[in-house]
């Protein structure tokens, strides 16, 4: 054949439209929410045959299926959790393809009803001890009604007492991380209206110094428990929660410590140290010029000013890994 015939062929062959191309693609939009209807975010879904989705912070997931189909199967991948609806993972993709629809995942019901069991006998265990008996549910009898609903449910007693203990281990960690970040936001925003109002009068003023001062030790302790406690919470976090789940709470513990170190503590109150110390110094024998004041007031007023949407920023973090915590 004529070589100039050839690279018509290949010309003319290039201009065809694949097969992959001609059949198109078809927009899935989604969203997984657990049976309440809360968002979960901490999961991987596969649309077989097609990918994994990337799963927002709202639940809401977008994925290019290839061809056309009118059905397709989802799955959760890596996790103890199943899909609830649609049933049997058997999804009908909506003829428009503005629609969002809904993909429900949960632990399967004898897990369910483990965890729900196991979080039962920990509430006795925190009552009694109240009350001044010594019970430990993770140990002590369960008594033989408790064993034939066992028996009649097909769940294992050890998985019962392994749920046990997760949930109590789990209950210790809860409190120490709420009571530290809760202390530390209290004692940053303490620290910020200190700025915007106590520091003008601190020149003059022997009592609004020292005011000031008290806030920025109050501040630096708060800090110094929030940053020293931070990898005991997250080795928290890894051993008492599902691997699915501790990946999610590990993220938003990122999120909360990025937030109050990085962008707070680092960018926006350790570079006041030296303002703060001209303050400090105000009423004693070695008294700063008044030009010295004058910029550590200034800087400490705009610190002010940018904390406030820093600590915005920081509620909504802490806020949701909160709700993420108390989810169980």
């Amino acid at each position: 054949m004529p070589a100039a015939r050839v690279r018509g062929w290949l010309v003319l062959v290039s201009l065809l439209p694949s097969p992959l191309a001609a059949q198109g693609t078809t927009r899935l939009l989604g969203r997984v929410v657990d049976v309440a209807g809360d968002p979960v975010r901490d999961v991987r879904l596969r649309i077989v045959g097609h990918g994994e989705p990337e799963i927002m912070d709202s639940g809401e997931f977008q994925l290019e299926l290839a061809g056309r189909p009118a059905q397709v199967e989802v799955t959760v991948v890596g996790a103890d959790l199943e899909v609830l609806y649609p049933l049997h993972g058997q999804l009908a993709v909506p003829a428009d393809a503005s629609t969002r629809v809904p993909v429900v995942v949960a632990k399967p019901e004898r897990a369910y009803i483990n965890d729900a069991l196991a979080g039962r006998f920990v509430q006795l265990e925190a009552t009694l001890k109240r009350n001044g008996v010594r019970y430990d549910a993770s140990v002590d009898n369960l008594g033989e009604g408790v064993r034939r609903i066992i028996s009649l449910l097909e769940l294992k007693e050890a998985d019962l007492r392994e749920s046990i203990e997760l949930q109590k281990r789990q209950s210790d960690i809860k409190p120490a991380l709420f009571r530290t970040i809760d202390t530390y936001v209290l004692e940053l925003k303490d620290l910020r209206d200190a700025f915007r109002l106590v520091v003008p009068y601190a020149e003059k003023n022997i009592e609004a110094a020292a005011a000031l001062g008290r806030a920025i030790g109050e501040y630096n302790t708060a800090f110094e428990a929030l940053n020293n406690n931070r990898n005991a919470f997250l080795s928290g976090i890894r051993s008492y929660w599902e691997a699915s789940r501790a990946e999610g709470l590990e993220r938003d513990l990122a999120d909360v410590y990025t937030e109050a170190i990085e962008e707070i503590h680092k960018l926006r109150v350790f570079p006041l140290q030296k303002a703060l110390t001209v303050l400090q110094l105000v009423h004693g024998p070695n008294q700063p010029g008044k030009a010295e004041v004058v910029g550590a007031v200034s800087a400490a007023q705009a610190a002010a000013e940018a904390l406030d949407a820093r600590i915005d920023v920081l509620e909504v973090r802490y806020a949701r890994l909160r709700e993420a915590l108390e989810r169980g």
